[in-house]
């Protein structure tokens, strides 16, 4: 089974060679990992949602696993140049609803992406452009 992209970065913090740490994330490489990074790092993704969290209601724990990989691709509704049409009210809605709806690891970690940060140790911005490639161009 594949892993939550949550559980790449969290397993990935935990190794302390930078060396095999970029070998697992490459290992574990795939588009979702690679677009939520890309919206962490990328200083052209801009987030049209409040800083603070919203409140919501996680999903039970194991019942949403995985569901950030079908999920991921509405993200664009929550970013400027996305849906700029959308009120905000709305926008903030489906936020929620996108919260709810995948597993609350992977949950948690769309909130720090939405405020540019990760909470994962030694995962940093350096280590994913020497992984994958420089998100500033893209």
């Amino acid at each position: 089974m594949q892993l939550m992209v949550s559980e790449i970065l969290e397993q990935a913090s935990k190794i302390n060679s930078r060396k095999q740490k970029i070998e697992f994330l490459r290992k574990n490489y795939n588009k979702t990992l690679h677009f939520i990074l890309e919206h962490v790092f990328n200083p052209n993704v801009k987030f049209l949602l409040p800083e603070t969290d919203p409140p919501y209601t996680p999903m039970p724990t194991g019942e949403g696993q995985g569901m950030l990989y079908s999920e991921a691709r509405k993200m664009y509704l929550f970013l400027e140049g996305g849906r700029d049409d959308l009120p905000q009210f709305r926008r903030e809605l489906l936020f929620v609803q996108f919260l709810e709806s995948i597993d609350p690891k992977d949950a948690e970690l769309i909130l720090h992406v939405k405020n540019k940060k990760l909470p994962y140790k030694g995962i940093t911005e350096k280590l994913i452009r020497e992984a994958f490639g420089d998100y500033k161009n893209g």
